[in-house]
């Protein structure tokens, strides 16, 4: 297949010196590097000139020494080494499957890969374990949760009618 003949007519090739020329000018407004910098010259001779070595990431980063006489502040940042597990969301479809799994299952991930019914998504026991974690710590005691399903109130009330007259009767 070739190009049409509209794109061939109002194709205009563009020279590579060109295009070259355009990368190789700094993108900055600081007047000391447009000053120095020389279009001709390599982009290491540039770096040179301006006294940078274009591969080391670290010394572009550090500030430059400043006179002696003027004291230096250091900021004073706290940063925590151990940042944890973040907890992440889970979507609504998951949240339905893990409900029904961790309803049928308790806490046997084992079980609950096996379960092709309730584990639509087929996920495997590790991913399990992972989702279920993220659940009990950002969605146990909302809507989401199984003891929460207007199935299980019946349930429920009727282990508390159960282990009411279990109290009487002692």
């Amino acid at each position: 297949m070739g190009r049409s003949l509209r794109k061939s007519r109002n194709h205009k090739p563009v020279s590579i010196r060109k295009k070259i020329k355009k990368n190789r000018k700094p993108h900055t407004d600081d007047p000391k590097v447009t000053a120095k910098w020389d279009i001709k010259k390599t982009l290491r001779a540039n770096y040179a000139a301006l006294g940078l070595n274009p591969g080391d990431k670290e010394q572009a980063l550090k500030p430059k020494e400043e006179e002696p006489d003027q004291p230096k502040i250091e900021p004073d940042l706290t940063i925590p080494k151990d940042k944890g597990p973040s907890v992440k969301f889970l979507a609504e479809s998951e949240l339905e499957v893990l409900c029904e799994l961790m309803l049928v299952h308790g806490d046997d991930y084992k079980a609950m890969a096996r379960d092709m019914k309730l584990n639509p998504f087929q996920l495997t026991k590790k991913q399990l374990k992972k989702r279920c974690e993220i659940f009990k710590a950002r969605y146990e005691g909302t809507r989401y949760d199984p003891i929460n399903k207007p199935y299980n109130q019946r349930l429920i009330q009727e282990h508390l009618t159960t282990s009411g007259k279990e109290e009487d009767a002692e």
